[in-house]
């Protein structure tokens, strides 16, 4: 599925048909923390951000709790664009299939750089300690997890 013309996004999600409504600017978090964000739904795509295509950068996401189905992440359900200088540390990220401490989805073409997070992740399918699911041609630099992720199929550390 192409989204937007130039992003590409694995063929089981729909975002027309979710009406996602997407970011498409910058956002400068200024090195400021968000904490006790609660996001409590059986919907997918559930996070601060549910679809972006911009740029998020200098953000921390602590002491929070993110609840979904799927496509789930404390900063970004489904990600198209870049992310740089983000972290979530002390948070709860519970979801289905591809759940991501920080971004449940990230798309082809994206670009991430210096990401961190300290969580606990759980999910069944595509379950990552940084991101849940990672498709083609993804720029990544700089990222750790350390925080406990727990799933049945396609976990890891960073990436489920």
């Amino acid at each position: 599925m192409v989204v937007d013309d130039s992003i590409v996004v694995d063929e089981s999600m729909d975002v027309k048909q979710e009406n996602l409504k997407r970011f498409a600017g910058h956002f400068n978090g200024n090195e400021f923390t968000i904490r006790g964000m609660k996001v409590d739904s059986s919907k997918d795509y559930q996070g601060l951000f549910g679809y972006q295509v911009g740029t998020i950068e200098n953000l921390t996401i602590s002491y929070s709790y993110v609840k979904g189905n799927d496509t789930v992440g404390a900063l970004v359900a489904l990600n198209g664009g870049i992310i740089k200088r983000c972290s979530s540390f002390n948070n709860e990220v519970v979801g289905n299939n591809k759940v991501g401490a920080l971004i449940g989805v990230t798309a082809s073409n994206s670009n991430l750089d210096s990401i961190h997070t300290a969580d606990n992740v759980t999910g069944n399918k595509y379950v990552g300690g940084v991101i849940g699911y990672v498709n083609n041609n993804v720029k990544l630099s700089s990222a750790s997890s350390r925080g406990t992720t727990l799933g049945k199929e396609y976990v890891g550390g960073i990436l489920g």
